[in-house]
């Protein structure tokens, strides 16, 4: 019985042993599996490898941007959206930077990161926000993280200077500054690099600025690369109502003068202080701020665009031109608005402001038409005044039609 008992006894250990060890292989492989993911940070997405290939995009660990957002804590978000969060954070060698977590790792979802990091990796100007790397990771751990990382801008948005409390109003010199370099980073964005991309949501939340107030285009989560040829695409409606241009808000037509109407609004924001939709006292109703502007332009008051007290306030003439840009730049018919490198001519030479053609609609009695449903697939004729004869500003030098040349719809 004796014998019986110990062999019991050795069998017990032994299997107890067995299993211990299975577990402790299993836990020790399962550790090893969860630290290689957090490390290597960098699971493969069907696109990326083209993008890897042509920029030289540092690939962040998991690790590296915990440490970073001290594990993405609630006080490191410097920004929310509908793609997720932004966060500030400290690299290990001391330089801050933002991170851009996307929370839609849909099919979707990976298609927008991918875009937006092909988009960001294309260009390189001093007005464009420049982007750093990216990181990526797929497991049972750590789900699906996808997150950008870019140069921290610590003096914020145009939007918070223009519109954020307490904040101290910027000087004229400041305001000129500011839409040169929009501009300008529109510009190279148009003209600068083939093929050319459609940034299709300019607006002043979307303009940082840097400690001396260089403007940086960011948030190319919705931007459109063109063919060239091509004047305008046939797409679904995308951007921030009150900033969309009234041909691709109503009929799906976008090009790049859509951008141009978005930098006109934001030029009207700049000069004004206003608001893109500006709420009517005691009503419900509200009013653009583009047809607001428009109502004293065509009055001659130009000088009663700007925004009160502002400091150091220029020249009359040089004030006024810009409001006749931003009117020129925000009219509803897009082949009445300049090209971007039409414009840099205007605002860095002396070259005069072309005709102003007189508005053939009330913008925002269209958009109420529509319901602004921004799911606009047909393709249709853009309406045009039929003489476009009133005139407020005459000059000798007006904006040239390009004609259309062709139009591709998006699948």
């Amino acid at each position: 019985i004796l014998g019986v008992l110990v062999g019991c006894l050795h069998g017990f250990v032994g299997a107890v042993l067995v299993v211990w060890c299975v577990w402790m292989w299993h836990s020790r492989r399962t550790k090893r599996k969860r630290t290689n993911l957090t490390q290597l940070g960098t699971t493969s997405l069907p696109g990326m490898e083209m993008v890897d290939g042509n920029t030289a995009l540092r690939r962040f660990t998991l690790d590296e941007i915990k440490r970073a957002t001290r594990n993405f804590s609630r006080d490191n978000i410097i920004g929310m959206g509908g793609y997720g969060n932004v966060y500030k954070g400290i690299l290990e060698d001391g330089s801050e930077v933002a991170f851009k977590r996307f929370k839609n790792c849909s099919a979707a979802g990976e298609e927008a990161f991918v875009h937006e990091v092909e988009v960001i990796a294309s260009v390189k100007h001093v007005n464009l926000l420049a982007l750093r790397g990216y990181c990526t990771v797929t497991g049972p751990f750590e789900a699906h993280q996808r997150i950008i990382v870019c140069d921290l801008m610590r003096n914020g948005s145009l939007y918070d200077h223009l519109f954020g409390s307490g904040m101290k109003k910027l000087s004229w010199p400041i305001r000129q500054k500011i839409t040169l370099g929009m501009a300008r980073g529109l510009a190279y964005l148009h003209h600068g690099v083939q093929p050319a991309i459609i940034h299709r949501d300019i607006k002043a939340s979307n303009i940082l600025v840097d400690e001396t107030f260089e403007p940086k285009l960011a948030d190319f989560g919705l931007a459109k690369f063109t063919a060239e040829g091509l004047t305008h695409l046939s797409t679904r409606v995308a951007g921030t109502l009150g900033y969309v241009a009234p041909e691709y808000a109503l009929y799906g037509q976008l090009s790049e003068r859509s951008d141009v109407y978005s930098f006109g609004v934001v030029l009207l924001e700049i000069l004004s202080g206003k608001k893109a939709i500006i709420p009517k006292d005691h009503s419900y109703e509200t009013l653009l701020l583009t047809d607001w502007a428009w109502s004293l332009v065509r009055e001659g008051r130009l000088l009663d665009v700007i925004e009160e007290a502002m400091p150091e306030l220029g020249a009359k003439d040089e004030i006024e031109k810009y409001v006749l840009v931003a009117i020129l730049c925000s009219h509803p018919v897009a082949y009445a608005r300049p090209t971007m490198d039409q414009l840099i001519k205007i605002l860095e030479n002396d070259c005069p402001v072309p005709s102003i053609p007189d508005r053939p609609f009330p913008l925002l009695a269209h958009f109420d038409d529509k319901e602004m449903s921004m799911s606009i697939t047909g393709l249709r004729d853009t309406p045009k005044s039929a003489e476009q004869h009133t005139l407020v500003h005459k000059s000798d030098h007006p904006v040239q039609n390009d004609g259309d040349k062709g139009v591709i719809s998006e699948s």
